[in-house]
């Protein structure tokens, strides 16, 4: 990896930065979603690959906020992990029950997810900056 990302990675970012990440992450999603559904609707189920990258690309933006605000950084993955459990239990739940009891549940379960999700979205797009902590070695030296 290369210094530059590195640095990156370990940087901080402020609030404008991480709302256009998310609506970034957003558009991606939507524009690839509606890619596959009009080119292979059958294949829409399986976007596996997709969703893992768009959540890692989220956690980037999300731990980078995080430091920002000196929140600790595991904060940024119950929210992906929600997401990618929900759907990965309906995957494999399909077929199982009957269709009324599939579509009931599925509602119940996206509904709260999604309330965790656009919670963690919100939470991290408000919390305000803090200045970064400076060690009293680096700030002796600095102030002599």
């Amino acid at each position: 990896m290369s210094p530059a990302v590195g640095a990156y990675l370990r940087g901080r970012s402020r609030r404008l930065e991480f709302w256009l990440w998310c609506a970034g992450v957003l558009a991606a999603n939507m524009a690839a979603t509606a890619i596959i559904a009009t080119v292979a609707p059958n294949l829409l189920s399986l976007d596996w690959p997709l969703r893992l990258l768009l959540w890692l690309v989220w956690v980037v933006a999300a731990v980078r906020r995080l430091r920002d605000a000196r929140w600790p950084l595991w904060l940024s993955v119950p929210a992906p992990i929600a997401s990618l459990a929900s759907a990965a239990f309906f995957d494999l739940a399909y077929g199982q029950h009957d269709v009324a009891f599939h579509v009931v549940l599925r509602i119940q379960v996206e509904g709260a997810v999604l309330a965790l999700v656009a919670g963690a979205v919100i939470l991290l797009g408000c919390l305000p900056s803090r200045a970064p902590r400076i060690e009293p070695k680096t700030r002796a030296e600095v102030f002599g």
